[in-house]
């Protein structure tokens, strides 16, 4: 999907309540379409949860190539999710599930809220 979203707290717990059941969601360089891309995965994200009451989405970032986590911060400093609506998985239906996190340097967001990862660490430093 592209275009305008609003995120709401009942997708998120879709999201955390989808995650056992759907493989880790994949950590990549930008956005392309899964149909064709060859591209290769740079890591997943595990430990799904969420914080501030459920309107913020939290993630492991693991299996990362340590080249990327290093310039991360500071070369892929925004992030952009994949998620899929309506998504059925034996039997059940979940309202949107995440399928990856898009590691964007060039390009800004869709989503301009969220803190740089440069930001972030130094935040949380």
């Amino acid at each position: 999907m592209t275009g305008t979203i609003t995120v709401t707290r009942a997708d998120i717990a879709s999201i955390i309540a989808a995650a056992p059941a759907l493989p880790d969601p994949v950590i990549k360089i930008g956005h392309d379409d899964p149909r064709f891309s060859g591209s290769p995965s740079l890591g997943r994200i595990i430990n799904l949860r969420t914080t501030d009451q459920g309107n913020t989405l939290l993630g492991d970032l693991v299996d990362m190539p340590q080249w990327l986590a290093d310039a991360a911060p500071k070369h892929f400093a925004q992030r952009s999710i994949e998620a899929v609506s309506n998504f059925v998985s034996n039997g059940n239906v979940y309202r949107m599930v995440l399928t990856g996190l898009a590691l964007l340097g060039a390009s800004l967001p869709a989503v301009t809220d969220l803190e740089s990862l440069q930001d972030l660490l130094e935040r949380t430093a």
